[in-house]
């Protein structure tokens, strides 16, 4: 902890009371919280953003619809300029519905995908509209008590894990650590490849303690770069390559372009920037001075939803490296079979 955040020492403990205060308000029903029209699936985390929600909702959503239960999204949509509810499109821009809702919707069109910043009112919306819907997928809900949910799934970043940070602005937490117990099931993202067993149980022990739920241990897995405007795949590694990134913690995405595509350069921007014309100008001037016969950019899949709003950049060579992940078995049991089990005892 650097001089600064210790600093802020005070600040953070007076944040953690409060909202150890809102909390207990909760849950002594003195503050306002409903179940909602539809049974829910949260997603979330306690701290800022880059514990790996997209992937890990995507999952979810894919999983499910493959099975035939009727699913839709639910996200705040943050970063977007528009208010109120909104249904996703393919077609929609990011600036109108958030990054990561459009992204969810391009890479699953079929499944309903809307927005809200108030969860119970677009919940009601979804059912008002699609009757059909069985479950609905909140992202990043986590923090949002006015929806009371019914399967709780808390991420946390394995090297940077809640149980070792401070709430803000000393640390990264944006709720009180103690609202962990409000998970079904802890998923630490972003895990090494190879964890032995002692690993995984140290960290378990300090993220649950005595506590009995599953604790699952998950990791990324790269894909083959795909072009933002025509969908078409990189067919050769390039000789040389401009890497770009608005996302939170941007230096796993870093190395691996680093260890892969030939990296000369990386330019990172505040998590879920909005590239202005002077940006692209910029972006283009500096890929200018590249030489080679095959160069290009590389961005991640969340940006890619932003940078096409930019015409100006569809006969460049960029290309986006989608992401999945993959999750070890806890207690011998699948993270999916763990949650159709958790979804058949919910009444």
């Amino acid at each position: 902890m650097n001089l600064f955040r210790l600093i802020l020492l005070p600040i953070s403990l007076l944040y953690g009371a409060v909202l150890w205060t809102r909390n207990r308000l909760y849950d002594a029903g003195l503050l306002k919280s409903s179940r909602g029209d539809l049974r829910t699936i949260v997603v979330g985390n306690l701290s800022l953003g880059g514990t790996g929600k997209t992937p890990h909702t995507l999952a979810i959503l894919n999983n499910l619809n493959s099975q035939g239960v009727k699913v839709a999204l639910l996200s705040r949509g943050y970063g977007r300029v528009s208010r109120g509810f909104k249904w996703v499109e393919t077609e929609a821009v990011a600036s109108q519905v958030g990054d990561e809702p459009l992204l969810i919707k391009k890479r699953l069109p079929q499944i309903p995908v809307a927005v809200c910043e108030n969860r119970v009112k677009g919940i009601a919306e979804i059912k008002k509209h699609n009757p059909e819907i069985e479950w609905v997928v909140l992202d990043d809900a986590f923090q949002h008590r006015g929806l009371k949910g019914d399967i709780y799934i808390l991420l946390s970043e394995f090297n940077k894990p809640f149980f070792k940070d401070w709430t803000l602005p000393t640390g990264f937490l944006r709720d009180h650590i103690g609202e962990w117990k409000r998970a079904h099931t802890i998923i630490a993202t972003k895990s090494p490849e190879v964890l032995t067993s002692a690993e995984k149980e140290a960290w378990k022990s300090k993220a649950v303690g005595a506590k009995i739920i599953p604790v699952y241990f998950s990791r990324i897995s790269y894909g083959r770069p795909v072009h933002v405007f025509d969908g078409s795949l990189l067919e050769s590694k390039p000789d040389i390559s401009l890497g770009m990134a608005a996302i939170a913690h941007p230096q796993a995405f870093e190395n691996h372009l680093r260890d892969q595509f030939s990296l000369k350069k990386f330019k990172s921007y505040p998590d879920h920037y909005l590239f202005n014309t002077q940006d692209i100008a910029l972006l283009k001037k500096e890929f200018d001075t590249f030489t080679g016969p095959l160069k290009v950019i590389l961005t991640t899949e969340k940006d890619a939803a932003r940078l096409r709003e930019h015409n100006e950049l569809k006969n460049l060579p960029i290309y986006f490296i989608p992401i999945e992940i993959e999750v070890e078995d806890a207690d011998g049991k699948d993270w999916m079979t763990w949650l159709k089990t958790s979804m058949a005892n919910v009444k």
